[in-house]
């Protein structure tokens, strides 16, 4: 899908003011869910899952983007390499006028239909801010945060308008923090303990990529973030889905047959352990065998470091 991604880098690459956004999603590690929020997002979440995230969870790159039928989010970590659910986020929301309502988990758009951007069609809506979380439940976690702009660039030969003066409405800032506070329960279900990142990338960007430090020193040069037909994807795949992609069942003349080690708990019982003993960790899970695999026009890469 990533319709709204390659739309973001066409507008914000032709607005100077954008500069900074165009960096950024440079520099995002693209996640395509091609469904609607409320499809993929638990119910509810179990003790051991808020527990396990409140001490545990962190973004598997530092900036992720996450695009569904919704919007694309940018989000990264206030300061990086932190850990926990607790820690503040930043995040850009990238939203196509006029999203289709039915893409939102409430089944509705809550902006405000006074604001500028109300009868705009086909423009794109920039808008960034910080999160932090206020409280946690078994119905998912409540966030707070501030937006720190909005941008509008109202079609394809429109000039910038800049929406600052609405970074204050209650509406707006309500349904912005909102479509972060999915993205962030989105990233925790990518974070799925019994799953694995698969990475997509065309070998044409690869080769595009190999240009670009030497592009960068031109005088002229300009940034032109990959698009997505040329860009790694990367999606979350349970190991018998990653096999069938990377074809690693029909080779039977391997020595090691590539499998998977599930993560699971382990209780402390060693006398080793005086203080932590009877404690319970979590052992992450592992992939044994081939983790890369180039088929026809695409390398698939396993990601394991993340």
């Amino acid at each position: 899908m990533t319709t709204i991604f390659d739309f973001a880098c066409r507008e914000c690459g032709r607005i100077p003011e954008c500069r900074f956004h165009l960096e950024m999603l440079d520099r995002a590690h693209l996640f395509d869910l091609p469904v609607i929020p409320h499809e993929m997002l638990p119910k509810r979440w179990s003790q051991d899952q808020l527990d396990w995230f409140q001490d545990n969870f962190m973004l598997p790159f530092p900036i992720i983007g996450i695009e569904d039928r919704a919007s694309l989010i940018l989000l990264m970590a206030q300061n990086e390499g932190t850990v926990g659910t607790q820690q503040p986020w930043r995040f850009i929301e990238f939203l196509r006028e006029k999203s289709d309502p039915r893409a939102f988990r409430e089944g509705v758009e809550d902006l405000n239909p006074n604001s500028p951007t109300s009868n705009n069609v086909g423009g794109l809506l920039i808008q960034w801010g910080t999160l932090q979380q206020e409280s946690v439940s078994e119905t998912g976690y409540q966030l707070t945060g501030s937006l720190a702009g909005i941008y509008m660039i109202p079609d394809q030969t429109g000039d910038l308008l800049n929406l600052n003066q609405w970074r204050s409405s209650e509406d707006i800032v309500t349904a912005a923090i909102r479509n972060a506070n999915v993205a962030l329960e989105e990233a925790m279900v990518l974070a799925n303990r019994e799953t694995f990142i698969l990475e997509t990338t065309p070998l044409a960007g690869l080769k595009k990529l190999a240009k670009r430090p030497e592009q960068a020193k031109k005088a002229n040069f300009r940034l032109r973030p990959l698009r997505s037909h040329e860009r790694s994807i990367y999606t979350v795949l349970r190991p018998h889905e990653i096999r069938k992609v990377m074809r690693l069942d029909e080779d039977t003349h391997r020595s090691v047959r590539v499998h998977e080690r599930r993560g699971h708990q382990r209780v402390l019982r060693s006398d080793k352990f005086t203080k932590a003993r009877g404690k319970k960790i979590w052992i992450n899970a592992t992939w044994v065998g081939v983790s890369e695999q180039t088929i026809g026009r695409k390398r698939y890469r396993v990601i394991l470091d993340a």
